[in-house]
């Protein structure tokens, strides 16, 4: 969020999170780190291409009626 707009919405998790689907929908999730394939890391590499994508976040709001 940036001056209270949203600036991003990911729509696909993966397949390890559907059991906690009630539990993150309408939450705010913000990124706290993200992979690539640039990274010097080679695990964290094997994380990107495995993906097609990967990043780390935490719960930052969990009521939209809070803003």
């Amino acid at each position: 969020m940036v001056d209270g707009i949203d600036t991003c919405k990911v729509g696909y998790l993966s397949k390890d999170f559907c059991e906690e689907a009630n539990y993150l929908h309408n939450k705010y999730i913000r990124v706290t780190d993200v992979y690539s394939e640039h990274d010097d890391d080679v695990g964290r590499r094997m994380k990107f291409y495995h993906s097609y994508g990967y990043a780390k976040g935490a719960v930052i709001l969990t009521n939209l009626h809070m803003i």
